[in-house]
């Protein structure tokens, strides 16, 4: 069981990334840029405000792999991901395995109840994530 200091750093604190697979980045940053007015913060990335950014992963062939392969995916930020972990564990919410990603952070996959997966990512006490942990799409049979 877990104290309450645990449990209330064991929830997601915020939408930290929304991952989109896209088949041209040019046209992708075009599109978010130019016709929406989000700001380019990176080489794949755009922002909507300060805290929530779209990352843009350039899929080659995207048609000949959806079924193969999750092609949008979010990330929430929790300020204790391994009591985070152990508790949606406990209370029987399917997950992956625990991982480190170098230079990116500490996650874990999570699933919503119809299969969809979402990331959790450890963040610091600003909400922002502790990059001390090589990007990867996972492969998901649904």
């Amino acid at each position: 069981m877990l104290d309450s200091t645990s449990t209330n750093n064991a929830r997601a604190v915020g939408m930290h990334v929304i991952n989109f697979a896209v088949s041209n980045l040019e046209k992708s940053f075009e599109f978010y840029v130019d016709r929406l007015g989000f700001e380019k913060t990176g080489s794949r990335e755009v922002r909507i405000n300060k805290s929530t950014k779209i990352w843009l992963h350039q899929i080659e062939d995207i048609k000949d792999k959806s079924n193969e392969l999750s092609m949008h995916w979010f990330e929430v930020g929790t300020k204790d991901i391994e009591q985070f972990y152990k508790k949606l564990k406990e209370e029987n919410v399917l997950v992956g395995e625990r991982y480190d990603n170098p230079g990116c952070g500490r996650y874990f996959d999570v699933y919503d109840p119809d299969g969809r997966k979402l990331q959790s990512v450890k963040t610091g006490t600003n909400g922002l994530r502790i990059r001390n942990t090589n990007s990867r799409v996972r492969s998901n049979n649904y």
